[in-house]
């Protein structure tokens, strides 16, 4: 008989059931008892590194920049880090925006560069990068 003539399994495997291996050599039975708890072992760590590493990605740093009319505008707030990206920015008078903005992070600070006429006020939204 061959394993693609077995009978299909029905239910969940626990100590007792047996899957087959083959090694193209021989062919050996491992029990599932064994196979959960290996697979257990694998999924415990990697489930808690996604799980923290969700949470890394969902938190958000809002920072609200009061108003300004040169640039560049440095600002400060310890919960800023190197490895932070802009995911989402709004000025309050967007006409203040006369070219691309570059916003640079840096432990404890970040620096807004460009051009700007006129005055505005600005929210970021950090997020760390992946």
């Amino acid at each position: 008989m061959q394993i693609h003539e077995l009978n299909s399994f029905v239910g969940t495997p626990s100590t007792g059931d047996y899957f087959a291996i083959d090694n193209g050599t021989e062919t050996t039975k491992l029990d599932a008892s064994v196979l959960s708890a290996i697979a257990e072992s694998v999924a415990t760590p990697i489930a808690e590194e996604k799980a923290e590493s969700a949470a890394t990605l969902r938190e958000v740093l809002v920072l609200d920049v009061a108003s300004f009319s040169s640039l560049p505008q440095t600002v400060t707030n310890s919960s800023i880090t190197s490895d932070m990206v802009v995911v989402n920015s709004v000025l309050g008078s967007p006409a203040a925006q006369t070219g691309d903005w570059t916003v640079t992070t840096s432990d404890g600070s970040l620096t807004v560069s460009g051009s700007i006429s006129g005055s505005t006020t600005l929210t970021l939204y950090l997020a760390k990068s992946r």
